[in-house]
């Protein structure tokens, strides 16, 4: 089965992919189609977003899609970044930009008042439209400062 996953995202591709192994699934990314359209993220909340790319990209491509959206919502910052987590620093928005914005917001605040939950929306389409979404959350504090090389966004915080 094909599943395209409507992202460019190298590293959210990967990630994906190393948590849907099967030998009957091939995922391939929005590269693999020219024009693609955009898709305004601009949902109230991850799910909206997440549904918005899997139903416009299945209809585009005509395959079964998968749309995710996902962010990191700080307690004392009332939930900032939430929905604009990948562009928190603004339009040359880099992991980097946004983990130092994000840290230069929180400095001072000790380490029990660094809550935060980082959401997950994904959503499946068809060309017939939303087969279903779903959103989890894992709860857990911001260090004062980046650690680790692996992964991408805000792990290293």
């Amino acid at each position: 089965m094909k599943l395209v996953v409507a992202t460019k995202n190298k590293k959210k591709l990967a990630e994906i992919k190393d948590i849907l192994k099967g030998p009957d699934l091939k995922l391939v990314s929005l590269d693999t189609y020219k024009n693609v359209p955009p898709v305004a993220e601009n949902g109230k909340t991850f799910r909206d977003n997440a549904i918005k790319k899997a139903v416009k990209l299945a209809r585009f491509t005509g395959q079964l899609c998968l749309g995710e959206d996902s962010g990191l919502c700080v307690n004392a910052l009332g939930g900032a970044p939430g929905i604009y987590s990948a562009r928190f620093s603004g339009r040359n928005k880099s992991d980097a930009k946004n983990n130092l914005k994000l840290l230069s917001l929180l400095k001072g605040v000790p380490a029990v008042e660094r809550k935060a939950h980082y959401v997950c929306a994904v959503a499946v389409a068809d060309q017939g439209g939303l087969i279903g979404a779903v959103e989890g959350d894992c709860s857990g504090l911001i260090a004062f400062e980046p650690k680790g090389s692996a992964g991408f966004g805000y792990d290293p915080l």
